[in-house]
């Protein structure tokens, strides 16, 4: 099963700070939960490709995209164990994301697709 949290955040350096403040702690909190497997983060998202070609994109626009969106794909053995942690962990979570919301302009959504 995969779970894409998705968002939309606030480019501006202390969202950095919080970021690299409070993302491993979430990270940690998630992948000790029996039936995680794996995740990949934190993919640069936004314009579309044919907008390089014309001045309104670039590889690398970590400084000028803002909002930036924000996808994180996170692998689960099944939906039952990606719903446990969430009930399981909720205090936890709740607190280490709600330090987040001054930075989040939209989301967070997480949409799951099981793999059959």
């Amino acid at each position: 099963m995969i779970a894409i949290n998705q968002s939309k955040v606030a480019n501006r350096p202390e969202s950095y700070e919080t970021m690299m403040k409070v993302g491993p702690k979430v990270c940690i909190t998630t992948a000790s939960h029996p039936g995680f497997l794996g995740f990949e983060q934190l993919l640069q998202t936004g314009i579309h490709p044919m907008a390089g070609r014309y001045g309104g994109g670039a590889v690398d626009m970590h400084e000028t995209l803002n909002p930036i969106s924000m996808f994180q794909y996170t692998v689960w053995k099944d939906v039952k164990s990606h719903e446990e942690m969430h009930h399981e962990n909720f205090k936890e979570i709740f607190e280490l994301c709600g330090s987040c919301l001054d930075m989040v302009i939209e989301g967070p959504w997480e949409p799951y697709y099981e793999v059959i």
